[in-house]
């Protein structure tokens, strides 16, 4: 009668498809964290963005009707954030009305990978009591 033999281990192939499959895994999975965090990072850049056009367009609502034209600056407080303000008239069906103005403040930054903008527009109405 011949021995037989049990299989009690794992043979090297075996070993070497599973190191394969745990490492494909880990490519995926820290692929989509790289992903999630990159996307995190937009966001915050996006929130910020929308938070700092709306208290640069407060500021030119504040100082009253304004003058056509066009200004730009940067944040202080914020590094990397730059402001742009155009001022004109506004038209309505076609034809310009001096009491009104349509603003737009453009918010731009740079995410690390990408020069990014962000675009409000707002009308004001020079009120007459």
């Amino acid at each position: 009668m011949k021995g037989t033999r049990s299989k009690t281990g794992f043979t090297l192939l075996e070993v070497m498809i599973a190191l394969a499959i745990i490492a494909g895994a880990l490519v995926v999975i820290l692929h989509s964290h790289i992903l999630g965090v990159n996307l995190a990072n937009r966001v915050k850049g996006t929130s910020l963005a929308s938070l700092l056009a709306q208290k640069r367009m407060e500021e030119i609502k504040m100082e009253g009707f304004p003058e056509e034209g066009e200004e730009e600056g940067d944040f202080e407080e914020h590094p990397g954030f730059r402001w742009r303000s155009v001022v004109s008239n506004a038209e309505v069906f076609e034809e310009e009305v001096e009491e009104l103005r349509k603003v737009t403040v453009i918010i731009s930054w740079f995410d690390g990978r990408d020069e990014l903008e962000l675009e409000v527009v707002s009308y004001l109405f020079r009120g007459g009591g």
